[in-house]
């Protein structure tokens, strides 16, 4: 498939791609160079980058062996009539909590989030097999944030069971 002529997703784009392969490197964790973000694999509108299976020292793989890893928009506020309702939600949430200056204040930074939502800074890496995305997305209002505290929540009771 030519890369060239792929009208991809904003998370997996040229422009992100490329701060992916200067974020996401070996220097900063060793995993980083197993991941192949140099070669990646394109389909649909989405790019994954593979991940070396010949070593076996973070995953456990199924029969077919592959892992990959692509794009994911932390914050979602996505351009249709669910990111709008998103962004309204948010919106009573300050409304019903905060009034005057503090309200402008963080209505301010709810529109800036909402404006930031295909940039740069609201992109990452993410697993794509085992639908973590989709877990991301049923939970908290697809929110990063949201779902690292889920996860944090989720490890710590496990840690708590496994000490007793």
């Amino acid at each position: 498939m030519d890369e060239q002529k792929i009208d991809f997703k904003y998370d997996v784009s040229d422009e992100v791609w490329n701060v992916y392969k200067k974020v996401y490197t070996k220097e900063k964790w060793d995993f980083w160079g197993k991941v192949d973000l140099y070669h990646p694999k394109c389909a649909k509108k989405r790019r994954y980058a593979y991940i070396d299976t010949t070593i076996n020292d973070y995953i456990e793989f199924n029969e077919h062996r592959t892992f990959s890893m692509s794009g994911e928009t932390d914050f979602n506020f996505h351009e249709n009539a669910n990111g709008q309702a998103q962004y309204n939600i948010y919106l009573k949430y300050l409304i019903r909590d905060f009034k005057d200056k503090e309200l402008l204040k963080y209505t301010h930074v709810l529109n800036r989030c909402k404006n930031n939502h295909h940039s740069i800074q609201n992109c990452s890496l993410m697993p794509s097999k085992g639908n973590l995305q989709g877990v991301k997305g049923s939970i908290g209002k697809d929110r990063l944030d949201t779902f690292v505290y889920i996860l944090s929540l989720y490890y710590s009771k496990e840690k708590n069971r496994n000490c007793t």
